[in-house]
């Protein structure tokens, strides 16, 4: 089962991602995390670049990275290397989850990555982006945060204050990454209309986050046989980040 989490920068994707690996493992459940870090950006994109171009001479063309990047290209150039190397890391990974046995979860996957290129594009036209949503694989289940605007400032505010400048300059601007929840709007529009199983949570407290914790876990749940007495595992995993 793949799950993935979507939302805008600041709602709390990466925090829940960790959370809920932790609570299914407890629950006995085998869990794959792949979750984003924001440490040592050079060193980072170093490695992108050496692992997406290892992959691709390994598994040959990757319809689906090559598809999304013609259908939503990044305006920048800078930022469609940056994403051609990410997507590249993400298709060898989530084709992994495709063949496991586990629970993996995805703090950025496909969904989102068609949403982040729907900014760096700026292209918005419903239709164009439902081509590119029907290019990508999809989750067995999106999670969909939703958070206050003012807040998700806040905590994007507090993020920027506690990255050093060189990896501010690697990041989406602070008002870019505020006008990319019209970009979730539409996504999550366009792949409810498609019939894509998603469930709608808050964590923008304490309470709210364990509210959405028992939520996603009821689903997981309603959706995995028990799980068996040798499965109380976390087995590794990491996806660099996305821009959010």
């Amino acid at each position: 089962m793949i799950l993935e989490m979507f939302g805008p920068s600041g709602a709390g994707k990466t925090t829940m991602a960790a959370a809920l690996a932790t609570h299914l493992q407890d629950l006995g459940y085998a869990v794959t995390p792949f979750i984003g870090v924001r440490a040592n950006p050079l060193k980072r994109a170093v490695l992108k670049c050496l692992a997406s171009a290892r992959f691709r001479t390994a598994a040959g063309p990757m319809a689906d990275v090559d598809s999304v990047l013609r259908i939503l290209p990044p305006r920048d150039r800078h930022w469609f290397v940056r994403m051609h190397w990410h997507l590249a890391l993400l298709h060898r990974e989530w084709c992994a989850a495709q063949s496991s046995n586990t629970i993996t979860i995805f703090d950025q996957g496909w969904i989102q990555a068609v949403t982040s290129l729907v900014l760096l594009s700026g292209e918005t036209d419903r239709q164009r982006v439902m081509r590119a949503l029907d290019s990508v694989s999809r989750p067995d289940l999106l999670i969909r945060f939703e958070a206050p605007r003012a807040l998700l400032e806040a905590r994007l505010r507090n993020r920027r204050q506690n990255i050093g400048a060189f990896q501010r300059l690697l990041e989406i601007n602070l008002q870019d990454s505020l006008d990319h929840v019209s970009h979730v709007d539409l996504v999550s529009d366009l792949v409810s209309a498609a019939g894509l199983p998603m469930i709608r949570v808050s964590s923008v407290d304490a309470e709210g986050f364990k509210l959405a914790l028992d939520k996603i876990t009821d689903a997981v749940l309603a959706s995995m046989p028990a799980p068996r007495p040798d499965a109380n595992r976390v087995i590794e995993g990491h996806l660099a980040a996305l821009p959010r």
